[in-house]
């Protein structure tokens, strides 16, 4: 095997077991607070994909992804007709080795009653300094800051061809909108 097959065999190896660690982890992105507020969902699973991928030599590209929102309930009764919604939004995402990236952009909600709500949202995948932070910028819950109410786990979508991270994913996300 020459010098470069041996290279990208270690890097392999290194990137496959740092995504288990960071699936195993289950990495909180913000403390747990009470399930309060104005709405409680659960976002399902979101799928976001880096164009071109990420990689040591093209540290910054456009992300776009989104995913369901769903089971959502209003603690305070103000949200009630809000139950769940899509998710789309697009990014910029930057590289932060060995494969992980920070992600900040816009997005919106399209809610079940035909409603949309803005917002923009930061996104840190690295699990010794994970975030997962959005704010709603109009809409329904104009205002309120969006946070999970327990652990995120991001399992990044490395593709060891090239060395480059894809996108990641992450599910079964609680978040409070508050």
């Amino acid at each position: 095997m020459n010098c470069f097959g041996k290279t990208l065999k270690r890097l392999a190896t290194a990137m496959a077991g740092l995504g288990m660690v960071a699936v195993s982890l289950g990495v909180s992105a913000a403390p747990a607070q009470a399930a309060g507020g104005d709405l409680n969902c659960i976002l399902d699973t979101i799928d976001v994909t880096f164009q071109p991928p990420l990689s040591p030599t093209r540290q910054a590209t456009t992300a776009t992804g989104g995913g369901p929102l769903l089971l959502c309930s209003s603690p305070n009764g103000r949200y009630s007709r809000l139950t769940r919604a899509t998710i789309t939004g697009i990014g910029t995402a930057k590289f932060q080795p060995p494969i992980y990236a920070s992600v900040t952009g816009k997005a919106q909600f399209k809610w079940n009653t035909g409603e949309v709500s803005d917002f923009t949202f930061d996104v840190n995948t690295d699990p010794l300094s994970p975030k997962f932070e959005a704010e709603t910028t109009s809409g329904p819950l104009l205002g309120d800051t969006v946070l999970p109410t327990g652990p995120v786990v991001f399992v990044p979508k490395v593709d060891l061809l090239c060395g480059c991270v894809n996108g990641f994913t992450a599910a079964d996300i609680a978040v409070n909108f508050a």
